[in-house]
């Protein structure tokens, strides 16, 4: 009786999928999942920027306050804050250039809410 039953359920299991297919199902869903995804890494990089902005000025004004305008750490707190504050533009233009293809890609393209298996 245990053998009829064991045998009913393998003919109900359809076989299973290859590992590699799995992996893949596993890691990109869909368009939409791979382009929400680097519209997050973008935002924690604006956010690291945004941070090491205010990180930069807050150094400048301590500096400045203890040892004058003139001094090592105001110079380098001046140099970060210049190359975040280009970095910053730069990110801002490539995000939102990226966010229009992506929504370009999910609205212009019928298939892209299909799960890729």
């Amino acid at each position: 009786m245990a053998d009829n039953a064991n045998a009913s359920v393998a003919a109900i299991m359809p076989p299973p999928r290859p590992a590699w297919r799995c992996v893949a199902a596993a890691v990109v869903r869909s368009r939409r999942a791979a382009a929400a995804t680097a519209g997050v890494a973008a935002v924690y990089l604006v956010l690291a920027m945004l941070w090491c902005l205010c990180a930069s000025l807050g150094l400048r004004r301590i500096a400045r306050a203890a040892c004058g305008e003139g001094c090592v750490l105001v110079a380098g707190a001046d140099e970060v804050l210049r190359f975040v504050t280009v970095s910053l533009v730069v990110v801002a233009i490539v995000t939102l250039a990226v966010a229009v293809a992506s929504i370009c890609v999910v609205v212009c393209d019928p298939d892209a809410e299909k799960v890729i298996n």
